[in-house]
């Protein structure tokens, strides 16, 4: 029943928001699947949010996200800052006074933090976009004090970024490089970068 229910959800969202399917995708994606159905994947800083009623393309409250791009890996045609729009969760009054409450729950940056998002396009209507998969397309970016970048919650996700993975490629390496155990795992962000390429490749 709980599964039924989703998928009407979902389809109630691709109808009314026209946000694409992939990018909603409720179905695990391992990396190779997050790079293949990414438009475009970059590593980038928040430097703006701003929530507000987008009456005119969307009907929706909405967020828009600014971001400063430090590297591109897949499209954006080397844009150094590039806007998205996502739909706002939470309850708000439009400018008629209704109250209109999103309940779906998406990808929530922060203010001055850095991620590697694969990103959808944004819708031709709505101008709508999120991350793929939700959450599964955003992977914040820790800078210690010495300077040197990691991909925290990498380790915590290798099951499912591995998972069916060699029916998937036969990219050896990406395969070897996902497949360590959980102690020799490199969570650096060199290391990410140069997974995400290998999960580019044909």
């Amino acid at each position: 029943m709980k599964r039924n229910i989703q998928i009407i959800l979902l389809f109630i969202v691709m109808v009314f928001w026209g946000a694409s399917s992939h990018a909603l995708s409720m179905l695990p994606l391992n990396m190779k699947m997050l790079a293949d159905l990414a438009d475009y994947i970059c590593y980038a800083k928040v430097i703006g949010i701003q929530t507000e009623y987008d009456k005119y393309e969307s009907a929706q409250f909405v967020t828009y996200y600014t971001l400063e791009v430090k590297e591109w890996f897949k499209g954006g045609n080397g844009t150094s800052e590039i806007v998205y729009k996502q739909i706002a969760d939470g309850e708000y009054s439009d400018d008629q006074g209704q109250l209109r409450k999103n309940m779906f729950s998406f990808p929530k940056l922060k203010k001055g933090a850095e991620y590697v998002l694969f990103m959808s396009n944004a819708h031709q209507v709505t101008g709508l976009s999120t991350a793929i998969g939700g959450a599964q397309g955003v992977f914040e970016v820790s800078t210690a004090d010495d300077g040197k970048k990691s991909i925290p919650s990498f380790k915590k996700r290798i099951g499912l970024l591995k998972r069916d993975l060699k029916g998937q490629t036969n990219n050896k390496a990406l395969i070897s490089e996902l497949d360590k155990k959980n102690e020799d795992l490199d969570d650096s962000y060199s290391n990410f970068k140069n997974i995400i390429l290998e999960a580019l490749k044909k």
